[in-house]
């Protein structure tokens, strides 16, 4: 399109754009933080606390955290859910908690990032405390779990990791069914990794 002005001619272009998305990723309107239930958010994350609870961290970057704690199925009847997906991530500068004394579900998939930052307490625990149950699964291609300082499957409770589906996880070392000891009484955890 040629416009003339003043005597002079200039050039206004029409640029078209096309973006195409992966089908299985969430479009920027549907890119968001949910949760429901048992959800508490302050400087810390808290899901399931004593009742059910399910927080969602869907999108291209959507960012969760960082918090200075993250506990999911934090009291004995607390049941909670985790999930970083499509490209969205969450942090901790602290212990992440998964199954303290409940049930805890942290799900990282399709190209999710989940991390703990510091190695001063850049923990991620898998079945906490005795009577606590802990599940963590990473799982798709992209998709990381970073660990600062190092995860334990099973500490005083029971917990099970499964990584599969070209998903990635580094940490200084990795520690499972390993013997704590709460309130002065020694527990045996009972830990499981599937890979």
């Amino acid at each position: 399109v040629l416009i003339a002005i003043h005597g002079r001619v200039r050039l206004a272009l029409t640029l078209a754009v096309s973006l195409v998305l992966h089908p299985l990723l969430p479009t920027i309107a549907e890119a968001a933080i949910s949760s429901s239930g048992d959800v508490l958010v302050d400087a810390n994350l808290r899901v399931g606390n004593t009742l059910a609870g399910t927080r969602t961290v869907d999108g291209i970057g959507v960012v969760d955290g960082p918090f200075q704690f993250i506990t999911v199925g934090v009291e004995a009847d607390g049941v909670g859910s985790y999930v970083v997906t499509n490209g969205g991530s969450a942090s901790s500068t602290g212990t992440t908690s998964i199954g303290r004394l409940g049930t805890g579900h942290l799900t990282i998939s399709a190209g999710g990032v989940f991390s703990t930052t510091t190695l001063a307490g850049g923990n991620l625990i898998v079945g906490t405390e005795p009577g606590g149950n802990g599940t963590l699964s990473v799982t798709g291609v992209g998709t990381l779990l970073s660990v600062a300082r190092q995860p334990i499957v099973g500490n005083a409770g029971s917990g099970t990791a499964t990584f599969g589906g070209g998903a990635h996880g580094t940490a200084p070392r990795l520690l499972v069914g390993i013997s704590a000891t709460s309130g002065g009484v020694p527990f045996s955890g009972s830990g499981t990794v599937n890979i």
